[in-house]
């Protein structure tokens, strides 16, 4: 894929050196985004006390990308890939900065959440397929792996990371320190992205003639139907993150009422379920998966449902839920990378969108 420079005067950082910038900016940004939700986690139980309210909320952030999932590829690669990665920091910035006003004024209610929740998910939404595109217009071919590798650190260090560090602090500066700090670090990331200079693919002479977002969209759908076994396999996908979006923040109030609203077994539990998904990134990153991709994800999707939903759910101590939840977590990786490798190259945007790193 050819790219083009913007001229930037030969201030802008390339290559690797400007990859590593906005890595920095994005893990910052993301770490603290984490410490946010989870205060913001407790502060949503101490006030209702309900297993519903936290999965509202899940819900909420969540269902705004599984609607515009199929579309976000397509647009993400007609946009600038710039300006999108810093609409998405600076809509997050927007509604953290809504809800320390909230709190500063005592006049937070669980409903500010929902609201807050649908519009970060909306924004958020193009965030990871713009920064995933990014690596292969800013970064050398021979990079890409170490490139994604960084890509994911983020999310399973600031996962593990984060809930300790807030569960620490909270107590020190409150909910509102905890919301300054994030929103200091959205300009933090926004101040670096204005600073590098991201690539543009060129659109090829084939692509320019596609006549929209809609037609390129329905293409893909029809190119998944034509063939069972991949469409079996995004409805597999599809209907586990639907389940995953009600059950996983069912984790949280369940740990809170079983333990006395106890913050540091909810964080260590959040911090073990993060290590078990970098270190299925790890394995499958030595391992590279079985030939046949789709034993993967089967074996993988029956371990998950039995070492760690199963686990998790059934036990009444720590041990159970550190266990369940690294092991939940674990199998995602290798089910994600082994679903990919598997699709071919025309349904790769339609891939994407049936899963969630």
């Amino acid at each position: 894929m050819k790219t083009h420079h913007k001229p930037s005067g030969g201030r802008a950082p390339q290559g690797m050196r400007a990859f590593y910038l906005l890595w920095l900016g994005q893990f910052v940004s993301i770490f603290a985004s984490r410490m946010t939700w989870f205060a913001i986690t407790l502060w949503a139980w101490d006030l209702t006390g309900s297993a519903t309210a936290l999965v509202l909320v899940g819900v909420a952030s969540f269902l705004p990308g599984a609607i515009l999932s199929p579309f976000i590829g397509a647009l993400v690669d007609r946009w600038n890939r710039k300006l999108v990665l810093a609409l998405s920091d600076a809509a997050s910035a927007l509604g953290t900065f809504f809800l320390l006003l909230l709190f500063v004024f005592d006049q937070a209610q669980i409903w500010h959440l929902y609201a807050v929740g649908v519009f970060s998910g909306i924004f958020g939404a193009f965030q990871y397929p713009a920064y995933a595109s990014v690596i292969t217009t800013m970064v050398p071919k021979e990079q890409y792996a170490r490139a994604n590798s960084m890509r994911s650190v983020i999310q399973s260090a600031s996962g593990i990371g984060a809930p300790l560090l807030a569960g620490a602090v909270l107590n020190l500066i409150e909910l509102q320190g905890i919301l300054l700090i994030d929103l200091g670090t959205f300009f933090f990331a926004l101040g670096i992205l204005a600073v590098l200079n991201i690539p543009q693919p060129e659109r090829s002479a084939q692509r320019s003639k596609v006549s929209g977002i809609w037609q390129e969209t329905v293409a893909g759908f029809r190119y998944i139907f034509a063939r069972e076994s991949l469409m079996a396999i995004l409805l597999l996908f599809t209907v586990s993150n639907i389940a995953s979006a009600f059950s996983y923040p069912m984790m949280d109030p369940m740990i809170l009422a079983k333990t006395g609203d106890d913050a540091v077994i909810l964080g260590s539990v959040r911090s073990i379920s993060s290590a078990g998904f970098l270190a299925g990134g790890l394995l499958m990153t030595l391992w590279g998966g079985p030939k046949r991709r789709i034993h993967g994800v089967i074996l993988s999707f029956i371990l998950e449902g039995f070492l760690g939903a199963f686990v998790f759910g059934a036990g009444w101590s720590l041990s159970f839920w550190l266990a369940g939840a690294f092991f939940l977590s674990m199998f995602n990786p290798i089910i994600n990378s082994c679903y990919i490798a598997s699709c071919r190259p025309r349904s790769h945007r339609m891939c994407r969108a049936a899963f969630s790193e």
